[in-house]
């Protein structure tokens, strides 16, 4: 005999259920097996993978940094992509962000600014070489005490 209240199978001569407590002698009448599996087949919260994915790569992101941002971006993708919410996908979600903004500060701006500092360079030591030689510059007023 199968619990209605939960579909587990109990004996025949079962008051209760073994699962739930449900009183077995109230029920309307036999719930046959194919109604207990599809109840718990749609209770299990079945995973895809694409949630423990990206913690994986949340986690190589931040052990391998050479590979970090790219890792950190696919677990992104998959992350989003998930169609369960679980746990493992919050927190891949949430690691890989970190990972792309820690890249983003300390790797993608600094190169951008790399690329422009030479002529930022130039212009400050074309500045100083004009303080230092004595010649008016409109720039700065320094005053000088002798």
């Amino acid at each position: 005999m199968f619990c209605e209240n939960c579909g587990t199978r109990n004996n025949e001569n079962a008051k209760y259920c073994i699962k739930c407590g449900y009183d077995l002698n109230n029920q309307k009448g036999i719930v046959p097996a194919v109604n207990s599996q599809s109840y718990v087949q749609s209770s299990n919260n079945t995973s895809d993978g694409r949630g423990t994915a990206s913690l994986v790569l949340g986690i190589v992101s931040f052990i391998l940094p050479c590979i970090g941002f790219l890792t950190a971006i696919i677990g992104l993708c998959l992350g989003g992509t998930s169609k369960t919410k679980n746990g493992a996908r919050t927190a891949g979600i949430v690691l890989n962000t970190i990972v792309v903004i820690i890249y983003a500060v300390f790797v993608i701006i600094p190169i951008f600014f790399g690329a422009a500092w030479p002529g930022i360079q130039k212009q400050i030591n074309d500045e100083w070489s004009n303080i230092s030689s004595n010649e008016p510059y409109s720039g700065i007023i320094i005053n000088s005490i002798e």
